[in-house]
């Protein structure tokens, strides 16, 4: 593209910074067009501006062949005619290249949408910004949300994250990201399923209130998420200046959003055992309400790990079966991140061992105990890697310990905690 690039670039001198006239711009699907003209190239992108003198940005190489052709025929008799490769060639860079997914959420779209369906929606993300996308077909459709119901928006050309903010407001639905995927699912949870809860450790920022901190997030996050006999919660006082938040991924998302100035999510560490390198194997995958039977064997073929469906465990259980349609459409990304979305919903979890990964019921996997060694080194709040230096990591323990406390051997339950050497931490436990 660089040829082409500094050719339009002489060519706009010629034109003396004056806009190209008015046409219409496909994009490489052929489903999503502007009338606009040409103003400049930036980059790796041309800058269009549309009749009200709104300005968008457009990567080249996402435009259609018949719009790159015509910026072809622009510089034909310039001082520099040769043009690289494009889009359809073998040579082509970088039209395949996926982007990073924060830079994506951040970056204007140039799509013109009104009214669009959520599927519609998905379409446009997936070809505009060449990210993953997941959509929770089961929790939107035990929320009687109709995937072909006219969303009321109007695409006004700001970032990503502020036109998934218009578009999905009020219509029941939220996002969050995962590893590197988008996710889009219901708010409401399904009655007696739904994504696990999961607690996060956020570092509190500029000496604020934990108190006050923790009843505010209760009141503007998702409130009615916070009842009593939902087992979501807030833990204060065990951390100085921390709060452990036991919530679902989306209300995480959305109040890592709304207080980004207030508080500041602490990564878990990173488990040492072999048997987990068997997830983070990458592949990708795609599938249409296909049998779960039929996308397990898919998946354990397609990135090459023995990958087995545990059908006795899921007997008896009136939710989910090897029959279950399941829908995804994912490029690249970890085996973890592909069973852990095409799982959430289905109170279904995988195990992992040393030679297999295995897909069970919820209810199997937490009787099954397995074993996590976990570097003390990247404990985030064991107080700046004292345990490293032989300083103490009870803390550390204790906190672990705290977040359920019946699960763990001295309350008389299965789990159990220990220091293996002075930088190794073995969690025995259920997934």
């Amino acid at each position: 593209m660089r040829c082409l690039r500094i050719s339009l670039l002489i060519l706009l001198a010629v034109f003396g910074g004056k806009s190209v006239m008015a046409r219409e711009w496909k994009d490489s699907t052929g489903n999503f067009k502007v009338e606009a003209e040409l103003l400049e190239v930036r980059g790796n992108d041309v800058v269009l501006v549309w009749p009200d003198g709104k300005q968008i940005v457009v990567p080249i190489a996402r435009l259609s062949d018949e719009d790159q052709k015509y910026l072809r025929s622009l510089t034909a008799g310039s001082p520099n005619p040769q043009m690289p490769a494009m889009r359809g060639d073998t040579k082509t860079a970088d039209s395949g290249r996926p982007v990073p997914l924060a830079t994506a959420l951040k970056t204007p779209t140039a799509w013109q949408l009104s009214e669009p369906t959520l599927e519609a929606l998905v379409d446009a993300i997936r070809s505009e910004h060449r990210i993953n996308v997941f959509l929770s077909y089961h929790e939107i459709g035990c929320n009687q949300i109709a995937l072909d119901q006219p969303l009321t928006y109007r695409s006004s050309g700001k970032s990503l994250q502020a036109e998934l903010d218009s578009a999905l407001d009020s219509t029941g639905l939220g996002w969050y990201t995962h590893d590197d995927v988008l996710v889009i699912t219901a708010i409401k949870p399904c009655a007696g399923a739904g994504v696990a809860a999961r607690p996060v450790v956020y570092r509190i920022l500029k000496g604020g209130n934990p108190q006050k901190l923790s009843q505010e997030i209760q009141q503007q996050v998702v409130p009615e998420s916070w009842e009593p006999r939902s087992g979501n919660k807030i833990i204060v006082g065990l951390l100085p200046s921390a709060l452990i938040i036991i919530q679902k991924p989306l209300v995480h998302a959305e109040l890592q959003r709304k207080f980004s100035a207030s508080l500041q999510a602490i990564h878990a560490p990173s488990r040492l055992n072999e048997q987990f390198k068997l997830l983070d194997q990458r592949g990708s995958v795609s599938c249409q309400r296909l049998p779960l039977e039929q996308v397990v064997r898919d998946l354990s073929q397609q990135f090459q790990v023995p990958l087995m469906l545990d059908v006795a465990a899921l007997r008896g259980d009136t939710r989910v079966s090897p029959d279950t349609p399941i829908s995804m459409q994912l490029n690249n990304v970890r085996l973890a991140t592909a069973l852990q979305l095409m799982l959430s919903g289905h109170e279904l979890a995988f195990d992992a061992k040393s030679d297999r990964v295995t897909i069970t019921s919820l209810e199997a996997s937490e009787k099954a105990l397995i074993t996590s060694d976990y570097s003390a080194r990247s404990l985030a709040f064991s107080g700046g890697g004292n345990a490293a230096r032989g300083g103490n990591m009870r803390p550390a323990l204790d906190l672990l310990t705290s977040i359920e406390p019946s699960s763990w051997e001295t309350a008389g339950g299965p789990a159990t905690i220990a220091m293996t050497s002075p930088d190794n931490l073995r969690i025995n436990h259920s997934n």
